[in-house]
């Protein structure tokens, strides 16, 4: 059972690599949306979010998203807001790291004033 267990979060580890590789300039918006999209599944599981955090892919999807046109594609911007929500949820440290701020401030300017998240935005930043 434990070899099982070892191979499933190697095979994960595998995956959050081979999407990480999705998120670099000059891909096609499919790509980033795709790579994206594979690292908010794999980071909506325990082990998921265990495989993330090992060898550093998380801080590593993080600064990628740095560089990304999070402010003109949707679908990219709420896949990266899942992924960092998602490891929150187990690991509250996350939400004060320089990286994850950075993106969620991100997020949130991106967001048009009056929408649901534009007001959310708004909140924040009176309060920062």
């Amino acid at each position: 059972m434990e070899a099982q267990e070892s191979g499933a979060h190697a095979q994960m580890v595998d995956d959050a690599l081979y999407a990480l590789d999705g998120l670099v300039p000059g891909v096609s918006l499919q790509t980033l949306s795709d790579s994206a999209a594979s690292i908010a599944s794999i980071a909506a599981s325990r082990r998921g979010l265990l495989a993330l955090r090992s060898e550093g892919i998380l801080e590593r999807c993080l600064a990628a998203a740095r560089d990304l046109p999070l402010d003109t594609n949707a679908g990219l911007a709420l896949s990266f807001a899942t992924i960092i929500l998602a490891c929150s949820v187990h690991d509250a440290a996350l939400l004060a790291h320089p990286a994850a701020v950075a993106l969620m401030q991100r997020l949130l300017q991106a967001c048009p004033m009056g929408s649901p998240m534009g007001l959310l935005s708004e909140q924040i930043e009176g309060h920062c």
